[in-house]
């Protein structure tokens, strides 16, 4: 697979920025989409979805979700959900580089809160009312 560039295509299934932008649909909203990618994964959805779920809920207690190599299997990757003054997504911002530079406690613990507070710096810029981070 190449290297990603701006506006590359990336799968919601299997990316941070599909993971955090799920993440922050509401379950009624996330429901659909989940129907409609799993055929297209055949008996790799049972993981798969699991996998999605498991971000779900690492959203919910910290705020964005960490993708340990699922992706690409050299690559770890975060991602984090921009929202509009509803609190849908809009988009996600994220974050990977190779496993053996950036490791998931430097993720976890520096870039995570530094796409927060990004985040937080485009919803003021976009004039959109902050957004709970923890849903």
């Amino acid at each position: 697979m190449p290297n990603l560039t701006n506006g590359s295509r990336i799968p919601l299934a299997t990316s941070a920025a599909g993971w955090a932008y799920m993440a922050a649909l509401s379950d009624e909203a996330r429901a659909p989409v989940l129907r409609r990618l799993g055929p297209s994964y055949g008996d790799r959805w049972e993981k798969t979805q699991a996998l999605i779920m498991n971000a779900c809920e690492e959203y919910s207690r910290i705020g964005f979700v960490l993708n340990p190599g699922f992706f690409r299997a050299e690559i770890n990757s975060i991602g984090i959900a921009v929202c509009d003054k509803n609190g849908r997504p809009v988009y996600a911002l994220t974050c990977g580089a190779a496993a053996s530079t950036l490791t998931l406690d430097r993720l976890r613990n520096e870039i995570g809160p530094r796409l927060m507070l990004f985040r937080e710096k485009i919803q003021a810029a976009l004039n959109v009312k902050a957004v709970a981070t923890i849903l």
